[in-house]
């Protein structure tokens, strides 16, 4: 019996041992592994990006595709971007750079007509760096222009700074040491001390990034966003869209009107063409006097109560595939009847028409076109002088990257001047 005992103790030691060497070795290789990641993470590569790199020089920054529109000839924005996101931990050189960045804006509607970066959609791609908001520096002396920049990146900020005269040069801030800006630099010139290429009267405006080590929310809301004024916001769109102030006044008529007033709700109507499965305590959000034909386009959810079916097929014999919160923004592509396709969760989906309202993107005041009060208002709200409902939110993110913000007041001011158009 002894020796039984004896047996089973060392057969279980032996297997034990064994055990535990495979433990051991397992993780001997997780943390070579583990290092392999963090070198080839922090190689330093990202710092060394040139715009015109042949990797990624030739990919295009808009529709147009004119000779002038790729990343050689205009990319130092998305470039000194791409820097930063992989200087905050955000990004990995392993699978990321700036031309993985370009494809995705590219495909995303993140340029403009012009190949301008729309700076809120980078945060589609890479979710822990978001665009925060503009800074408008001025013409400063120099000493201050560096106590300003050391101050942002104080507070947490990644900078990407322009250094020639509109916007001709974007510029990747790495570092304040003593008197010494150190940027990382998109062009081929390999400079590394900002003052040392770039006159610093020139460094007139700035981009701010938040990124891993302080940006949890999945989007900034206008609440969480810093305030700035009237005057920066309509400096930071006189930049970007080539015009003056006195090109685009803010009139008191444009002032005047009453943004604040909550949305009014009626009973919703009922619909012969809607079985009462689909009729049952919905009400009906007013959305303008003039009312937009049922035609495809963009609806909001009009049904309060969250339990608006939404379905396989055109019809309610069709099975539903689930719920539509109120104030959701459909696209709806087809129209049969009175029901209206749509893709959601990566579906074919159709919904009851009688449901939903039309609307017009960026037609803030819902009188059916978009106008200079449209883009008035969404720079009042950014300077927190207006307040706007739910649905006028919806509506004043015209570029989709979940806040009201002056990237959205730019969009429709080219809409209002240039009759350019809003991103699909």
């Amino acid at each position: 019996m002894f020796n039984k005992t004896k047996k089973f103790y060392n057969t279980y030691k032996a297997n034990m041992l064994k055990v535990l060497s495979v433990f051991f070795i397992l993780c001997i290789i997780a943390n070579i592994l583990s290092s392999t990641e963090k070198a080839y993470s922090e190689t330093g590569e990202y710092k060394d990006w040139k715009q015109a790199d042949s990797r990624w020089g030739d990919k295009w920054l808009c529709s147009n595709s004119y000779e002038d529109y790729n990343m050689a000839q205009i990319g130092c924005a998305v470039t000194s971007t791409a820097m930063l996101a992989v200087k905050s931990g955000a990004a990995f050189e392993t699978s990321f750079n700036p031309g993985v960045l370009c494809d995705f804006l590219y495909e995303n509607k993140g340029f403009d007509n012009d190949g301008d970066l729309i700076w809120g959609k980078v945060a589609g791609l890479i979710p822990r760096f978001r665009y925060i908001r503009p800074y408008n520096i001025g013409s400063q002396p120099k000493d201050v222009l560096i106590s300003e920049l050391s101050e942002l990146i104080d507070q947490g900020y990644y900078i990407v700074l322009t250094v020639k005269p509109d916007n001709g040069h974007w510029v990747a801030v790495d570092r304040i040491e003593g008197n010494d800006v150190y940027i990382l630099d998109p062009a081929d010139n390999g400079g590394k001390i900002l003052f040392d290429y770039y006159y610093y009267g020139n460094c007139t405006t700035a981009r701010l990034f938040k990124g891993p080590d302080s940006v949890n929310a999945p989007y900034y809301t206008q609440e969480e966003e810093e305030t700035v004024s009237v005057n920066e916001i309509i400096s930071e769109i006189d930049y970007s869209m080539g015009y003056t102030v006195d090109d685009m006044p803010i009139e008191e008529s444009d002032v005047s009107v009453d943004y604040d007033t909550p949305v009014e709700e009626e009973t919703g109507i009922a619909n012969s063409d809607v079985p009462a499965e689909e009729d049952t305590s919905k009400s009906s959000v007013s959305y303008s006097e003039n009312t937009l034909p049922k035609t495809t386009g963009y609806y909001l959810v009009n049904a309060t109560d969250n339990d608006l079916n939404y379905r396989s097929g055109a019809g309610t014999s069709y099975p539903s595939l689930g719920k539509l919160p109120h104030n959701k923004l459909l696209k709806i592509t087809e129209i049969k009847g009175n029901w209206g396709k749509f893709q959601y969760n990566d579906k074919t989906c159709w919904v009851s028409l009688n449901y939903v309202d039309r609307v017009l993107l960026g037609d803030i005041d819902g009188n059916g076109t978009v106008n200079s009060k449209d883009y008035t208002s969404v720079i009042l709200y950014r300077a927190n002088q207006r307040t706007f409902n739910a649905r006028q939110r919806i509506l004043a993110d015209v570029n989709f990257n979940g806040t009201v913000d002056v990237g959205d007041a730019t969009l429709l001011m080219n809409v209002v001047y240039k009759g350019g158009k809003l991103p699909e």
